[in-house]
């Protein structure tokens, strides 16, 4: 009986250590961030450049160091703008986990917009320093395997963005 207690014990440190314990909490990052610093400890990263604009890339991350308040996505755009970190989407992928980052959305951003449709509600908050657009769909939809969807970027890079997804849209 005591050997089967230290090999348990033994696998459980060997899990904790194989595995990175300190996450990088996006909720917390002030938008001045090297992103290749916050995305160390995953190897998985395809970077872009976006509009073909060298100080724009998209970095996709397949996930292991990154959380947005406890949630841990799987995969992660991070989005940066000369050099600095400028935002970051991810999708949600359970209606638990979307119920818990809508409930701290909605308390940590009082001048919340909602915008409702039938499949989806929009939640859109905007101040001189971030932008964010948090979709919330119901039930049915992730039962249908639909996900919900979390962008946040710095708004001097969303109004650029704006700008740019105007002029690339039109024929």
């Amino acid at each position: 009986m005591g050997l089967q207690k230290i090999l348990f014990t033994l696998l459980i440190f060997t899990n904790m250590a194989a595995y990175p314990q300190n996450k990088t909490d996006l909720s917390n990052v002030k938008f001045n961030e090297d992103p290749k610093v916050l995305m160390n400890g995953n190897s998985d990263i395809r970077e872009g450049k976006m509009f073909d604009n060298a100080d724009m890339i998209s970095y996709g991350v397949q996930n292991k160091t990154l959380s947005f308040n406890g949630y841990i996505p799987d995969h992660i755009e991070i989005l940066s703008y000369k050099g600095t970190l400028a935002g970051y989407a991810f999708k949600i992928r359970t209606l638990t986990d979307q119920n818990k980052l809508a409930t701290f959305i909605k308390d940590k951003y009082k001048n919340i917009t909602i915008r409702k449709s039938r499949l989806v509600t929009v939640y859109t908050y905007k101040d001189n320093a971030i932008v964010i657009d948090f979709q919330e769909i119901d039930k049915e939809q992730f039962k249908n395997g639909a996900t919900g969807y979390l962008s946040v970027k710095r708004t001097d890079f969303y109004n650029i963005y704006e700008e740019l997804m105007k002029q690339y849209s039109k024929p």
